[in-house]
């Protein structure tokens, strides 16, 4: 079992404004390119990449009390794509990425733009609006409860699915990005979809290897005296084929949805 790979090619959702407030020509990508860009990278978890790497500042280190929950990671797409942009963007980027940060409190981070002249713009966000963490953590680290895993799970999908419908969120999300413009109008803003949860290389039904395990065992943690009754009622979910795909559907409808919203102008989606 592995978690689906971010291909940076799918990664640029689109691109909006430039200095005239018209959508670049074709042209462009021949044009020679400038060096010494400033890059500012927003967004939650997915542009923070908690777990992925090393900390960029070691000092500012989550404490567990929600201190420093921002602190960024080394492995996030932003620090990928620098060597790839050295000769166009200026090295340390601005990183302002947030986990845990929804569309209602990103304002801080798009504060960051107030006064600042910044060439380019990335943006990851909605996850957290769509409850993607109270998913993948129901749907795959089960904590157990009076009811039993898989009911809870598929509560949890369901939710998100609807929350993902509903039509005030994303007239927020264009708002937001209305702000960004507004904010800073002659700079490029890229928006990114979501990486899939899980690999895409699944059986239609629940009979692969990976539907018969567990992602995290916890029956170890318990001294032997411990009754197995509640031992069991944590972790006791299987990773089957049916919770994983409904689990990529939902990031493949955001994914949709956001490359469907209105601005007020756009790129083509980039493809592999």
């Amino acid at each position: 079992m592995k978690l689906q790979p971010l291909p940076t090619s799918l990664l640029v959702i689109g691109t909006f404004g430039s200095a005239n407030g018209t959508v670049p020509g074709a042209s462009r990508a021949n044009e020679a390119p400038t060096a010494g860009k400033k890059y500012l990278a927003l967004g939650d978890s997915f542009a923070e990449a908690i777990g992925a790497g090393r900390f960029i500042d070691p000092n500012l280190l989550p404490d567990g009390e929600n201190h420093n929950r921002c602190a960024r990671m080394d492995g996030s797409y932003p620090m990928q794509f620098l060597p790839m942009m050295k000769d166009l963007v200026a090295d340390p980027i601005d990183f302002f990425a947030c986990s845990g940060d929804k569309l209602d409190n990103i304002d801080n981070q798009l504060n960051k733009l107030t006064g600042n002249t910044v060439d380019i713009v990335s943006l990851s966000i909605s996850g957290n609006d769509f409850f993607f963490n109270d998913v993948i953590h129901v749907s795959t680290f089960t904590r157990g409860g009076a009811k039993p895993a898989q009911e809870v799970c598929d509560k949890k999908i369901e939710f998100s699915d609807w929350a993902i419908k509903q039509e005030e969120t994303w007239e927020k999300y264009r708002a937001k990005v209305k702000d960004m413009r507004n904010h800073n109008p002659g700079g490029k803003i890229y928006i990114t979809g979501y990486a899939r949860f899980w690999s895409i290389d699944m059986p239609p039904s629940n009979d692969d290897e990976c539907s018969r395990k567990k992602l995290f065992h916890t029956s170890s943690l318990f001294p032997d005296w411990f009754p197995n009754l509640l031992k069991n009622r944590i972790g006791t979910l299987m990773m089957a084929a049916r919770n994983r795909r409904l689990m990529n559907f939902r990031v493949l409808d955001i994914n949709d949805r956001i490359g469907r919203q209105s601005f007020e102008a756009r790129y083509p989606i980039v493809g592999p």
